[in-house]
Order: C-alpha cells, then structure tokens, then sequence
C-alpha cells in the first residue's frame, strides 16, 4: 500500500515538475515578447531617427540653397556694378572721343 502512495506521490511529483517547465517556457516566452516588442521600440526610435535626419538634411539643403540664391544674388549686383562701371566708361570715351572730334 505503501509503494502505491509512493508511486502516485512520484507522479503528481512529475506532474508538477512539467507544469514547472510548462510555466517556465511561458515566462521564457513572455522574455521573448517583450524583447520583440524592445527591438520593435528601437526599430520605431530608428526610424524616428532617421526621419529627423532626412528633415535636416532637407534642412541642411535648403540652407545650401539659399546660400546659393544669395551668393547668385551677390554676382548680379557684382554684373550690376560691372555694367554700370562700364556704362560710366563708355560715356567717359564718348566724351573724350567728342573732345577729340
């Protein structure tokens, strides 16, 4: 009789122990979730990252742009000067070119 109870002790024993393991992957399971939903996490701040990035390489590129118009704008004041420094010239040479005459 004493061998019986042993035997079914041993059994709820081993019972147990496979709902233990049972609990066990469900925990490691769950670890693994949550470093899914971890990586997920970091994959969005990534990408979120990188959409900053690209909004200051826009950034950047519409600075350079303007840049771009201003140094434009300062060579057709530079053409500007050129023209009215030449026009000056030209009148200087008429005159001198009527003087002569």
């Amino acid at each position: 009789g004493k061998d019986k109870t042993d035997k079914v002790d041993k059994a709820d024993k081993i019972g147990k122990d496979k709902t233990d393991k049972t609990d066990k992957a469900d925990k490691m399971g769950k670890d693994k979730t949550d470093k899914t939903d971890k990586a997920d996490k970091m994959g969005k701040d990534k990408v979120d990252k990188t959409d900053k990035a690209d909004k200051m390489g826009k950034d950047k590129i519409d600075k350079t742009d303007k840049a771009d118009k201003m140094g434009k704008d300062k060579t057709d004041k530079v053409d500007k000067a050129d023209k009215i420094g030449k026009d000056k010239t030209d009148k200087k040479d008429r005159a001198d070119k009527m003087g002569k005459d």
